[in-house]
């Protein structure tokens, strides 16, 4: 969903605006990490399953009667111009037709490939996403073991991502964006999940991991800065397959990037610090932090 609430927040909002309001939309979902911990105490586990159902519901309804089309009467009457002429001149069989269907979300990932720009922004993302899932995935886990993180504990973690995610996406973002631009908030985001993972790697007490959890929300301006960047840079009725191409590789990411990591922690989990598996994430980055010098 976070694909098309930004494909539709494009459609509505001015190129000089996105990347702050798509750091608006990463802010809400930012609360909810907030609250959630709240949730996950104050209830039973069949309580938080019973709620999240409900909350899902209303998600549901929401969409369906109050959320209106942001795309143009244009835009969407010039889409279906185009693909009406497609079936027009292309007389496909059923296999035919089921091949294109299946091999369609690939073609659309190809938008990814049209610029030297938006390649190395894909990359970027992937980079991105690669290393804070790894941190995302595997870090509970880590505090519990090796720093003795309790349920309380694990709240104040998740209570802490919300709430830094809130003010740095909701009110830091636009500010940054306009005093040093959109490529140096990249690389400053790179450089800040850097930073944490080395935090994560040596902290020794379960306060310095907190500080690490404030200094990664910098870190996190960087896939809505990237995703505005794109936005801004495609044609309106491009919008949903520009937001849907680029959230596909940071999920592409978010599977590599565990797994590699795991396979780190399982040579770090016996040493003098267990937590050294996450400077292996500064890889990535570094390559990110690189790269963002191609951008114009």
């Amino acid at each position: 969903w976070i694909s098309i609430g930004l494909a539709a927040l494009a459609d509505v909002m001015p190129k000089k605006w996105r990347a702050p309001i798509f750091g608006l939309l990463f802010a809400a979902y930012s609360l909810g990490f907030a609250l959630s911990p709240m949730l996950a105490l104050g209830f039973s586990h069949l309580g938080v399953s019973v709620l999240a159902l409900l909350l899902l519901a209303i998600g549901l309804l929401c969409s369906l009667f109050v959320i209106p089309e942001t795309l143009s009467k244009e835009s969407a009457e010039s889409a279906r111009i185009s693909r009406r002429e497609y079936q027009r001149n292309n007389h496909e069989t059923k296999v035919q037709f089921l091949m294109t269907g299946l091999a369609r979300p690939l073609r659309d990932m190809s938008i990814l490939n049209r610029s030297k720009l938006f390649r190395l922004l894909s990359l970027l993302a992937f980079f991105s996403g690669m290393s804070s899932s790894s941190d995302q995935t595997l870090l509970v886990y880590y505090v519990e073991n090796h720093l003795n993180f309790g349920d309380s504990d694990i709240a104040l973690l998740f209570g802490s991502i919300g709430i830094s995610g809130i003010f740095v996406q909701g009110a830091l973002l636009k500010p940054f964006t306009e005093m040093i631009g959109e490529r140096l908030v990249v690389v400053f985001a790179f450089v800040c999940g850097a930073i944490t993972n080395t935090l994560y790697a040596f902290a020794p007490s379960k306060g310095l991991i907190i500080v690490a959890i404030l200094v990664s929300s910098f870190g996190a301006m960087s896939f809505p800065t990237i995703s505005a960047i794109k936005s801004n840079n495609v044609d309106e009725f491009e919008q949903g397959r520009i937001q849907g191409a680029l959230y596909a590789l940071s999920s592409l990411a978010s599977a590599i990037g565990p797994a590699f990591l795991r396979l780190v922690y399982q040579k770090t989990k016996n040493t003098e610090y267990p937590g050294s598996f996450f400077p292996y994430s500064h890889s990535a980055l570094y390559c990110g932090i690189i790269l963002c010098m191609g951008i114009a």
